[in-house]
């Protein structure tokens, strides 16, 4: 049986503290840490992400995609996110070399009549450049 004497239970929400080397900060000391932290610039990935106060939390935000990201433990986050960005831009890359690729066996009687006096390379280079060959 429940006391009646008690009145209702209080849930205390603790304020977000981080761990900045062994100090404990509040979210506005905190903000202000990893920014001198970014103006230090000691790794290459503070280009890519700027540091922001959102109503009491810091976040990072990508420069690239514009993704916030928790900034709890930026040294994980942000080269984690980096490769993200890394992995599709390198399937782009695949993609665009497949493509040239086909543009390439699709304009490969060019190369087999040649292209008036100029060079296999020369023809090879256009083609992978996209641009149009003179038969």
């Amino acid at each position: 049986m429940a006391d009646s004497g008690a009145g209702p239970s209080k849930t205390t929400t603790k304020k977000d503290t981080y761990t900045y080397g062994p100090r404990e900060l509040d979210a506005a000391a905190y903000c202000e840490a990893l920014k001198g932290a970014k103006a230090k610039n000691k790794t290459v990935w503070w280009s890519y992400f700027s540091v922001h106060l959102l109503e009491g939390v810091v976040k990072l935000k990508c420069t690239v995609c514009g993704d916030e990201l928790s900034a709890k433990n930026p040294s994980v986050t942000a080269p984690t996110h980096l490769k993200r960005h890394e992995r599709a831009a390198n399937k782009a890359e695949t993609i665009i070399s497949e493509q040239k690729l086909i543009y390439i066996r699709q304009n490969s009687r060019a190369l087999q009549k040649g292209s008036g006096g100029a060079h296999d390379e020369e023809v090879m280079m256009k083609l992978i450049e996209g641009l149009e060959v003179q038969e």
